[in-house]
């Protein structure tokens, strides 16, 4: 599993969805990395299905592969959100940087993939954009689906104003609805938790956790405001109101 956004889902169907990634093997059988960087993985979706007698029977589902050309890191740390409709969204990380793009000139997005299957099948990965088709800048770093319980989803995770450079900047900390029509970020909705400050020169804001606060219907985000080199932090809870 991935960081604490690639969190496991239960489906109407009632399986249940670890998202996961997995390594690559080359033809000589050791670890590959075809896309240059210091990792590569593809995201493995694991299904387990309940029995009668209280066990679970786990499969493997088709494995969503990306493109090392496009991301030197492959797919990581997915995570998942199940729509009214019945469609799976799953939003991964992906990366630039790395011996075949030394000077972070790929662009920095965050990828997605849907799965109208309960989870067997998955469509090939994309840039996850706005909800009109316009691109934004996500660094290599966590994300997290949240699903409330209005019916509606929302999105954590960094959004930059300019073209990433591998994990970094992790800042701003931002959330934003996904469209439940198209699967996409809706930019009018989107909302800045935290950024750096100006007596900072840096921070990383991941590392966090969101979830609902069931008796007031706020998304807390829980986690530390981290520095660069994840050497020293300061916890930080976040409260955001949802109307």
């Amino acid at each position: 599993m991935g960081d604490v956004g690639s969190q496991l889902i239960r489906t109407r169907a009632g399986r249940i969805l670890v998202p996961a990634q997995a390594c690559i093997l080359g033809e000589d059988g050791k670890l590959s990395s075809p896309g240059g960087g210091f990792t590569y993985t593809d995201v493995v979706i694991l299904i387990g299905t309940w029995t009668e007698n209280g066990h679970l029977i786990w499969e493997t589902a088709q494995r969503i592969q990306g493109d090392p050309a496009r991301s030197t890191r492959g797919m990581i740390e997915p995570t998942l959100a199940e729509m009214p409709d019945g469609r799976i969204l799953c939003v991964m990380r992906g990366s630039n940087g790395g011996t075949k793009d030394p000077d972070c000139k790929l662009p920095s997005h965050k990828w997605y993939s849907v799965s109208s299957d309960g989870g067997y099948t998955w469509t090939a990965p994309q840039p996850w954009t706005y909800a009109d088709g316009s691109t934004f800048h996500s660094p290599s770093a966590m994300s997290q689906l949240l699903m409330h319980s209005s019916g509606r989803c929302f999105w954590v995770g960094n959004i930059s104003p300019d073209n990433c450079r591998g994990n970094h900047p992790r800042h701003p900390l931002v959330i934003g609805e996904v469209d439940r029509e198209s699967l996409l970020l809706i930019e009018s909705s989107v909302v800045q938790v935290d950024d750096v400050q100006p007596d900072e020169g840096d921070v990383n804001l991941s590392h966090w956790w969101g979830l609902e606060d069931r008796p007031t219907g706020d998304i807390i985000i829980v986690g530390a405001r981290h520095n660069i080199g994840c050497t020293s932090a300061q916890p930080v809870k976040y409260v955001v109101g949802v109307k």
